[in-house]
């Protein structure tokens, strides 16, 4: 192997990435170096490191974070090939960071709660209704991913919604 190397910071923990790390060293022969870090402290190592980055890449389980520092201009925008198709809600407006998986939310019904099939909710708008009022519960909202998939429902529907 070449003395070529990828640094990758990487937040992401599954799916585990490590086959396709491998498959790009033996397509370019270029090693490749993953420090794992929370996808929480992303934001704060990409600033702390701005006059020197380490990595080349990051993978992260949120587009929170990088939007979060993209106006600082640590990312160059790179407008690849197979990212000219993507929705816009997959990328930056400016291509500065790029999405390769979205996280979707799902439902669980508990059938004590709601025995009659035919009233389970089957959007949000049912989920919000008052019938099911005491009777919802979400992931924690220590996860970025849910902090950011509500905060985007109440700034779209309001503080009443």
């Amino acid at each position: 192997m070449r003395d070529a190397t990828l640094r990758v910071y990487s937040g992401r923990n599954r799916p585990d990435l490590t086959p396709i790390y491998r498959l790009f060293e033996g397509l370019t022969d270029v090693k490749v170096e993953v420090e794992m870090i929370y996808h929480l402290d992303v934001e704060k190592r990409l600033l702390d490191e701005r006059e020197d980055p380490r990595a080349d890449v990051v993978v992260t389980n949120s587009q929170v974070a990088v939007e979060a520092v993209r106006g600082t201009g640590i990312f160059d925008p790179y407008r690849a090939e197979v990212a000219r198709g993507y929705d816009e809600w997959l990328r930056a407006p400016d291509y500065a960071w790029l999405s390769f998986t979205a996280w979707p939310r799902s439902a669980m019904i508990n059938r004590r709660v709601l025995p009659d099939a035919g009233r389970w909710p089957k959007s949000i708008e049912d989920l919000a209704s008052p019938r099911l009022r005491g009777k919802i519960s979400i992931a924690t909202t220590n996860e970025e991913t849910t902090v950011s998939h509500w905060s985007a429902i109440r700034a779209a529907r309001g503080d009443d919604f």
